[in-house]
């Protein structure tokens, strides 16, 4: 026989989940970018950050709407070698 239960740890109500890559920082200031498609541009919307879970955060803020398009800030890549290939056997 088989069981299934949900556990609710924590709960928060009146906020807006947003990708983690989402969130800017400088200091103590948490952001995200929202782009304007008719415009192209940019404005910073500051951000309290509540719970998070691994790729996302509950977020509230003033001026943040359902339905902006925020920016997501660039993956940093590790640098590999221009070696291809096993290293060579002795």
């Amino acid at each position: 026989m088989t069981s299934r239960t949900d556990i609710i740890i924590n709960e928060a109500n009146d906020v807006t989940i947003v990708p983690l890559n989402c969130i800017y920082s400088e200091g103590n200031r948490r952001y995200v970018k929202v782009y304007n498609e008719k415009t192209k541009e940019t404005r910073d919307v500051d951000v309290k950050l509540g719970l998070t879970s691994d790729s996302e955060v509950a977020v509230t803020a003033t001026g943040l709407s359902i339905g902006d398009k925020l920016l997501v800030k660039k993956a940093v890549t590790k640098q590999s070698s221009n070696r291809m290939g096993p290293p060579p056997m002795h």
